[in-house]
């Protein structure tokens, strides 16, 4: 679309890149139960570098920036 990508793309592409990479070692398998466990403590690499999702929480953990845009 001719524009920069907004700040939710990396977010949208990490959330598929986890899905990808959780397949990945279930096989395919899609069951909810299997996903689950493997996603827990899963790390993988990002848009936004090394995400890792907390086992015992389930929360993706990731450095974070603040930064300022300056028109």
């Amino acid at each position: 679309y001719k524009i920069p990508p907004d700040f939710f793309t990396a977010g949208g592409m990490s959330a598929a890149i986890a899905l990808v990479e959780a397949l990945k070692k279930t096989g395919g398998d899609t069951a909810t139960n299997k996903l689950i466990k493997t996603m827990e403590g899963m790390s993988f690499e990002t848009p936004k570098g090394k995400m890792t999702f907390r086992a015992e929480d389930h929360q993706a953990m990731q450095s974070m920036y603040h930064f300022r845009i300056k028109v």
